[in-house]
């Protein structure tokens, strides 16, 4: 990416769909009936701070290619 291209959010799109997906199917498992067991809970729990840490991986990426004008 250079200052005389255009940056290409396609990609960018992409990925917060993905993630916006991923929050709104977490959010429904942990509300679902029955309760979710513990273990279930556990993993659940897991999985939404694995997808924590990507969506912040992703934003510093993201900052540093717009800082570096890569």
């Amino acid at each position: 990416m250079s200052a005389s291209e255009p940056i290409n959010v396609r990609d960018m799109a992409i990925v917060h769909r993905l993630f916006r997906q991923a929050y709104e199917e977490s959010a429904q498992l942990v509300r679902a009936a029955p309760t979710p067991s513990p273990g279930r809970v556990t993993f659940l729990a897991d999985h939404i701070d694995l997808t924590l840490e990507a969506l912040h991986n992703h934003h510093e990426k993201y900052a540093a290619t717009l800082r570096n004008g890569t």
